[in-house]
């Protein structure tokens, strides 16, 4: 029993590190701004920027291609902080 819990800890801890030590290589994406008609291979969005304001400001979608290459897309959209409480 004392084998297999320490089996079990030797791999998440071996996991956690080789995970580190993998995103530590990738470099940051590039910010890219969006263009009508632009080509988007979106396989899996990793991340959206916050979008609790009034207004149009640009908000940012960090998503990975299909190569798993990562990419950041910056873009003008609504706030949904508009919203009228009253």
């Amino acid at each position: 029993m004392k084998t297999a819990l320490f089996a079990l800890a030797l791999i998440t801890l071996s996991t956690g590190t080789w995970a580190a030590t993998d995103s530590s290589q990738s470099p940051a994406p590039i910010v890219e701004d969006y263009a009508y008609g632009m080509h988007l291979d979106i396989a899996r969005v990793i991340s959206t920027s916050d979008y609790n304001y009034c207004g149009i400001d640009p908000r940012e979608l960090t998503y990975a291609d299909s190569q798993g290459v990562l990419h950041t897309l910056r873009y003008p959209a609504f706030g949904d902080g508009c919203i009228d409480q009253g």
